[in-house]
């Protein structure tokens, strides 16, 4: 039996960056890429999503590709 998939699907080679930059969302330094080229965890990314409150907090820097995948 196949469990359902949970996260997002980053497979496609836009959300590969090649070199490590600040992550959008964390600070720490990440290979991904969001939706809008943003330098991203996939992890950071799908806690924004499940937690966008959290994550759009005064003085956070956000989180720019969560309209884009929100569906």
């Amino acid at each position: 039996m196949t469990r359902p998939r949970t996260g997002l699907d980053w497979h496609d080679r836009k959300h590969w960056g090649g070199r490590r930059l600040p992550c959008v969302l964390c600070g720490r330094g990440a290979f991904c890429r969001d939706d809008d080229g943003n330098p991203c965890h996939k992890t950071c990314a799908e806690l924004a999503l499940a937690d966008p409150a959290h994550h759009s907090a005064p003085g956070h820097q956000g989180a720019p590709f969560v309209q884009d995948i929100a569906a």
